[in-house]
C-alpha cells in the first residue's frame, strides 16, 4: 500500500504552511514567527540548471534563458533573436511520502532581437492523500493538485537594460470539494511577476573578458486565495528578488573558452508578518490587510522589529564552472546554498549540479544537500530538465 499522510503535514513540510496562521512567541529572545502563505508550490524553482545552483535565478549568464520563466521575465530578452522550449521534473519531499512532484514545460520566442514571448504551465501534484472519518477509519482517499498558466513579455531597451512582465493563472484544488462540501471551493487567483535587467562589461582584453548582471524582480503580485465562504483569504507568496551576477570568461585559443559565474541572491516575502494585524478567526489568526497594503506594511510590521525583518530576509549564493567548445559545446559543474532563518523556517541546504549543451540541447540535472544533522524532508531531492534554445551568443 502506498504510504500516505495527511495533507497539512505534507504542505507544512514542503514550504511554508498555507494552514491556519498561528500567533508568534519567543524564545532565547528571538521570534519564532514563520510567514505562511497560500500556493506556496508557486515559489518552488522548477528549473535545474537554476536548483543547482543555490536557486540563483533573477540573474543569469548569456546562455540560460530558463530561469526568465520561473524567477525574471526581464531575461527573456537581451539583444538575441532567439527561441526555445524546455521541461523540467522535480520529486517533491520523495524522504517524507511518495508520488509528490512537481513538472513544467515552457517555450519563447524572439518576435525581433528587443522583443520576446514565452508561454509557462506548471502542475504540482500533492500525492495520494487518505482522508478519515470521526472516528478515524479510512473514509476515501483524494488526489488534490495544484498549477499555473503564465504568459511572459519582455522588451529589451538597449545593450544594457530589459524589462518583462508575466501574467499568470493560479488553480489550486488544496481543499477537495467533493469530500469538504458546498462551503468550500477551489482557489483561483491571477497574478504577475514584473522584472528588470541590467548588464554591462566590466572589463574586457585579448583574452578575458568580465562582466556583471544585476536584475530585480516582484514575484506573484495578486488576489488574495480563498477556499470556503468565510470570506478568509490567504496571501499569495509575493516575493522581493534582488541579486547580482559577476562572469568571467577566458579564452584559450579559437576553440576553448573557460567560463566562471559567481552570484547572490537575496528574497524577502511581501506578506505581512504573523502577529502583526492579524484577526482571531476560530482559533487561527488570517490577516485582512489588501494586496498593497500588505506588501507595504511586510517592511516593517515584524513584532520582533529591525532584527526580525532581517530574519525574514533568505540569502542565495551559486556558482557555475563551464568549458565551452567550439561556441556549441558547454559542459558545466554547478553549487549553490541557500540559507533561511532558523526563525523564518530553518531551510539551509547545500546545491550541486551539472549539465551538459550540445548545439543548443541541454540536459541538466541538480541535488539538494541537507547541511543540518538531523532528517530533512528536503533530502535526495532532485531535479531535472530538458531545453532546447537557438539563436545563442557568447
Amino acid at each position: 500500500m502506498r504510504k500516505c499522510i495527511f495533507l497539512s503535514i505534507v504542505i507544512a513540510f514542503s514550504f511554508k504552511s498555507k494552514a491556519q496562521y498561528y500567533p508568534y512567541y519567543s524564545t532565547n529572545g528571538q521570534v519564532l514567527n514563520t510567514i505562511t502563505t497560500a500556493v506556496p508550490f508557486v515559489s518552488i524553482t522548477s528549473n535545474a540548471s537554476q536548483f543547482g545552483q543555490g536557486e540563483v535565478g533573477v540573474v543569469a549568464n548569456d546562455y540560460n534563458y530558463q530561469s526568465a520563466m520561473h524567477s525574471n521575465p526581464a531575461l527573456l530578452s537581451r539583444g538575441n533573436k532567439i527561441h526555445g522550449a524546455s521541461i523540467n521534473y522535480t520529486p517533491w519531499l520523495s524522504n517524507l511520502v511518495p508520488n509528490i512532484k512537481l513538472a513544467d514545460a515552457y517555450g519563447f520566442f524572439s518576435v525581433d532581437s528587443n522583443n520576446t514571448i514565452g508561454f509557462k504551465s506548471t502542475y504540482f501534484s500533492l500525492g495520494d492523500v487518505v482522508v478519515t472519518n470521526i472516528n478515524g477509519n479510512n473514509s476515501s482517499a483524494v488526489k488534490p493538485y495544484e498549477y499555473l498558466i503564465q504568459l511572459s513579455y519582455s522588451h529589451n531597451f538597449s545593450k544594457n537594460f530589459s524589462i518583462g512582465i508575466s501574467p499568470k493563472y493560479i488553480f489550486s484544488d488544496f481543499i477537495n470539494k467533493s469530500y469538504a462540501g458546498a462551503n468550500y471551493h477551489y482557489g483561483k487567483s491571477i497574478a504577475a511577476d514584473l522584472g528588470l535587467h541590467y548588464r554591462y562589461k566590466i572589463y574586457q582584453s585579448e583574452k578575458i573578458k568580465i562582466t556583471n548582471n544585476t536584475g530585480l524582480a516582484i514575484q506573484n503580485v495578486g488576489s488574495k486565495m480563498s477556499y470556503n465562504n468565510s470570506g478568509r483569504s490567504d496571501f499569495l507568496p509575493t516575493n522581493l528578488a534582488l541579486g547580482s551576477m559577476i562572469t568571467t570568461i577566458y579564452t584559450v585559443d579559437n576553440t576553448i573558452k573557460l567560463g566562471l559565474d559567481i552570484s547572490y541572491e537575496a528574497n524577502k516575502l511581501l506578506v505581512p508578518s504573523p502577529g502583526s494585524t492579524y484577526v482571531n478567526y476560530n482559533n487561527g489568526y488570517y490577516n485582512t490587510a489588501g494586496v498593497f497594503q500588505g506588501m507595504l506594511q511586510s517592511f516593517s510590521d515584524a513584532p520582533g522589529g529591525k532584527q526580525e525583518e532581517w530574519n525574514e530576509v533568505i540569502h542565495k549564493v551559486g556558482t557555475e564552472a563551464r568549458i565551452i567548445f567550439n561556441q556549441d559545446i558547454i559542459l558545466a559543474a554547478r553549487a549553490g546554498y541557500f540559507y533561511e532563518s532558523k526563525y523564518k523556517g530553518n531551510r539551509k541546504f547545500a546545491t550541486i549540479g551539472a549539465g551538459i549543451t550540445c548545439y543548443g540541447l541541454q540536459l541538466s540535472i541538480a541535488n539538494i544537500l541537507p547541511v543540518e544533522r538531523q532528517s530533512s524532508p528536503l533530502a535526495n531531492t532532485f531535479s531535472f530538465g530538458i531545453s532546447y534554445t537557438s539563436g545563442l551568443k557568447f
